[in-house]
């Protein structure tokens, strides 16, 4: 058998490279078959007129294919669909996040990306959120959920690298993520600030790099200046693998409000079992796809409404004031991500395909 992934990047550092790289080796594991893989590095240029250019060649490729599989909608979905056009050849779309929906509400793209779930043999998301959003939006579909896993013998060895000098000694809580709004940043810094008067020892360190986005970075600087709690808030990118779980391994808890900005969401939320891995309390958003990702008053809180920065400050200290709600929510963190491996996300994606392939 041989599988077509199109795909963003492998690249490990980002989501989608982590997601597209375990499931390509996972399977390559698991059934031995061959891939043939394309990303937006290579062959799937954003460039529109290259991309018309190289659509031929990408209907080649993928005509040799006896499963074409898009992970996410637009563009992916959109190109696998037209190259396949008149194959016969079975596709299936794993509707990831931001490219999954915000294109649906667009006057000419809405209905192309439509066509393409409708088309194709299998919809896959990895949380109830996009599923549910899809299945109300796009008549007809249907969306089987296929949470992301994480490999948990990596981020379970013990922690050798050498600590962040400016952390040493420090308490703190953490954030893991692109300094995006949609990531939550404007209301988790007004939320530590509450907690920061209560806790004068306390830190907030945020793993993002603030020249992703200059306008909204700029924004927090100005939360964190009304809050008088610049000195407070440690900025931290470019880390390695081994530093990023140095950084977790010292935290308290996890904190991510992951909103709906117009359109541009969090799709699962692989920075929790990140967390969850390194036996981290969370707190995230309910109504998001980072809710699959949070075992809910076990090993954390999913917040009802994200915005709300005094009751997400009351549920930091609840987990931050009491240690015995720490340690029990770090219990629940390992429990939790024990059954949220890749290996047992990988077998759901193998029946999948020996279901189209009978």
């Amino acid at each position: 058998m041989t599988i077509g992934y199109l795909m963003l990047t492998m690249n490990p550092r980002t989501g989608a490279g982590v997601f597209g790289t375990a499931l390509v080796d996972g399977i390559q594991k698991a059934t031995g078959a061959n891939v043939k893989v394309m990303t937006s590095e290579d062959m799937l240029s954003t460039n529109k007129l290259k991309l018309l250019w190289r659509l031929p060649r990408i209907r080649r490729e993928l005509i040799q294919c006896d499963i074409v599989h898009a992970l996410d909608g637009f563009p992916y979905g959109v190109i696998a669909w037209v190259a396949l056009l008149g194959t016969g050849k079975p596709l299936v779309i794993t509707a990831i996040g931001t490219g999954a929906i915000q294109k649906l509400s667009h006057v000419v793209y809405g209905s192309i990306l439509a066509a393409a779930y409708r088309a194709a043999r299998c919809v896959t998301a990895p949380s109830t959120y996009i599923a549910s959003f899809l299945e109300r939006t796009v008549s007809g579909v249907h969306v089987e959920v296929v949470p992301h896993g994480i490999d948990t013998a990596r981020w379970q060895t013990p922690v050798v690298a050498r600590f962040p000098e400016s952390l040493q000694g420090k308490k703190y809580i953490v954030s893991v993520g692109a300094i995006k709004r949609r990531k939550g940043y404007h209301v988790s810094l007004r939320a530590f600030a509450r907690v920061a008067r209560e806790m004068p020892d306390l830190m907030y360190v945020i793993v993002g790099n603030p020249a992703q986005s200059p306008g909204y970075f700029r924004e927090l600087e100005l939360i964190m200046e009304e809050c008088a709690i610049r000195d407070r808030v440690v900025f931290l990118h470019g880390l390695s693998f081994d530093e990023l779980r140095a950084v977790y391994n010292g935290a308290r808890l996890f904190v991510l409000l992951s909103n709906n900005d117009n359109g541009d969401v969090e799709g699962f939320g692989l920075a929790f079992l990140e967390a969850a891995a390194m036996e981290l309390p969370v707190i995230g958003s309910a109504g998001t796809g980072a809710e699959d990702a949070i075992w809910n008053g076990h090993n954390g809180f999913a917040v009802t409404d994200p915005s709300d920065d005094s009751d997400v400050a009351e549920k930091m200290k609840v987990i931050l004031a009491d240690e015995s709600a720490n340690t029990r929510m770090s219990r629940a963190s390992h429990e939790f991500v024990s059954g949220m491996t890749w290996n047992n996300q990988i077998q759901k994606y193998k029946a999948l395909y020996s279901k189209i392939m009978s």
